[in-house]
């Protein structure tokens, strides 16, 4: 992977290597596939309690599924999706439409206020949100092709 010339070629390597591993995974908890369903597609992710009541499991029966079905614990689940959610909101100045600040799109994404959002977009990615939509970032040349 690390000779792969491009990104886009790092990506080919590793979407094929995680589709032969998925191939012989035959995990079918139709309970759990709607759980992660709905963790990714809702914007305001109740409590682990909540969604196990929903799923009519304790907290921690639903977490051990949880992570064995996603890959992940539910909370950390959530907050890679509210992550992913918030990166693709941003939108950056001179397009037709004006961008969103950094402070509403993280009250959007449910972030308590600007502070969480800076530890958790510095925990995932590793820089300073202003910093890594300047385009000056060390590896984000993928996000501009």
């Amino acid at each position: 992977m690390m000779l792969a010339a491009t990104n886009a070629q790092r990506a080919a390597i590793i979407t094929a290597f995680l589709e032969k591993r998925l191939t012989g995974s035959q995990c079918r908890d139709e309970a759990m596939h709607t759980a992660v369903r709905y963790v990714i597609h809702k914007e305001d992710v109740p409590g682990v309690r909540q969604l196990a009541s929903a799923f009519n499991l304790s907290p921690r029966q639903f977490e051990r599924k949880f992570k064995q079905y996603a890959g992940f614990s539910p909370k950390l689940f959530s907050r890679i999706t509210r992550f992913q959610a918030a990166m693709s909101r941003y939108e950056p100045a001179g397009k037709k439409q004006s961008s969103k600040s950094l402070t509403q799109i993280a009250f959007e994404c449910g972030y308590y206020d600007q502070a969480h959002f800076i530890h958790e977009f510095k925990t995932f990615s590793g820089y300073h949100p202003k910093k890594y939509f300047s385009g000056k970032a060390e590896g984000i040349e993928y996000r501009e092709a």
